[in-house]
């Protein structure tokens, strides 16, 4: 490719013969056209000025051009890597919905207004598989003064999630490290007889205006069906996670950022497979595994508040399970970044699985209550990295196979008296 700024002129290939031609072709965001065909004198082509972007090929050759983008998927353009969206029928009241490109050159979508207003794109799922539980997600920037909603509707059920500005850089993924992309998402279930669902973006924006940008929709089929805080009879949770089917990054939790890095320890998804010799999986299937962390004090997982927000002078019950070798390096906490801590757990050694090589799963039930803060988070945090496990016999397995932790079904709900 090249790019001509002014009139230029440009050596050809070897095996480009003299008299040869090559077809000019103007490039834009989605496609290719044909504008000139060229002769080679001299070993030599000239290009006329345009401040364009060209592309040349021996006279015949086909030109390639991206296929149809989110072709195998659900959505087409998921990406917004083409400015054409008619495929998502914008709609706008006093506002703009248009691909813009990102200091670091990605297409995403943008909606804005420079007052009151709102807009929503909107796109039929097609292919699901009836009878599945499936998971949409998006991240995106949330200006103040704007609030965005992602909804999917399917025979007369409607699920969404509504989130506002961020106040904290997310290190959800390496993409969007440092940022204040939130990753939004909703889980619905397709009836056994449908295989689509629609699917609907909204914004809306106050009288000082605001701008959202957002990207890389995905949707995904889950394995298996996890409880969701939007069942019936679920109506007292504000977070649940089993970790069984778990989208990009590791569910509601989410890297704390430590030196700006959204990988800055080890963590990932555990797996239990058959004929294992051992395995870090507290129930299940699947469990969040950290394994060293670090040697200094420091937070390693977190929440953020579009996946749990707690509310001041409230008491919840909190449960969760785990399994760890080694007692006093880590830590479940509730607390405000000003350190204010309403509760406490410090993980200790839940000895081996008897008849196994693998630890052993430990279940806390517990209450905490809030004080008059309103930006509690749950955290996993390093106490002591100088602590690591001390096997007593080769059937224990060595220092670093245990010195791990393991967490699953981390449930946060309103206390009710019994």
């Amino acid at each position: 490719m090249v790019v001509c700024l002014e009139n230029t002129t440009w050596d050809v290939p070897e095996n480009w013969e003299e008299g040869a031609k090559a077809d000019l072709y103007e490039l834009s965001r989605s496609t290719k056209t044909l504008v000139d065909t060229l002769t080679v004198r001299n070993r030599k082509l000239t290009l006329q000025a345009k401040n364009t972007p060209y592309v040349l090929y021996r006279q015949g050759e086909k030109p390639w051009i991206a296929g149809n983008f989110g072709e195998g998927t659900p959505l087409e353009n998921p990406g917004f890597d083409t400015p054409d969206l008619f495929m998502w029928h914008p709609k706008t009241e006093n506002a703009r919905v248009e691909t813009t490109i990102s200091a670091n050159h990605d297409p995403r979508l943008t909606m804005s207004s420079y007052g009151a207003g709102r807009t929503e794109i909107s796109q039929l799922m097609q292919g699901l598989h009836g009878g599945t539980t499936n998971t949409v997600y998006l991240f995106a920037d949330i200006s103040a003064g704007a609030q965005m909603t992602l909804q999917v509707s399917c025979v007369g059920r409607t699920y969404a999630a509504t989130q506002t500005k961020s106040g904290l850089p997310s290190y959800n993924i390496v993409k969007y490290a440092g940022t204040f992309y939130q990753k939004i998402k909703v889980t619905f279930d397709l009836p056994a007889d449908e295989s689509s669902a629609m699917l609907t973006i909204l914004a809306s924006f106050d009288t000082s205006g605001g701008c959202i940008n957002l990207d890389d929709v995905r949707v995904w089929e889950n394995e298996t069906r996890s409880p969701q805080i939007t069942d019936p009879g679920r109506e007292d949770y504000l977070l649940y996670e089993d970790f069984e089917n778990v989208e990009q990054g590791y569910g509601c939790i989410t890297p704390a950022g430590n030196e700006g890095s959204a990988w800055d320890f080890q963590a990932h998804i555990a797996e239990k497979t058959q004929g294992q010799f051992l395995d870090y999986v507290v129930d299940g299937r699947h469990s969040l595994k950290i394994d060293q962390g670090g040697e200094e004090p420091q937070t390693l997982l977190r929440t953020y508040p579009n996946s749990l927000k707690l509310k001041p002078d409230t008491t919840y019950d909190i449960a969760f399970g785990y399994l760890t070798g080694v007692t006093g390096r880590h830590a479940l906490r509730v607390k405000t970044d000003r350190g204010n801590i309403v509760y406490e757990y410090l993980f200790a050694d839940t000895g081996l699985e008897p008849g196994t090589h693998s630890l052993a799963s430990r279940f806390i039930s517990d209450t905490f209550h809030t004080d008059g803060c309103d930006d509690y988070y749950l955290s996993i945090d390093l106490v002591d990295g100088s602590i690591t496990a001390q096997p007593e016999s080769p059937e224990e397995g060595s220092a670093a196979e245990r010195t791990v932790l393991s967490i699953d079904n981390v449930s946060i709900r309103i206390h009710t008296e019994d």
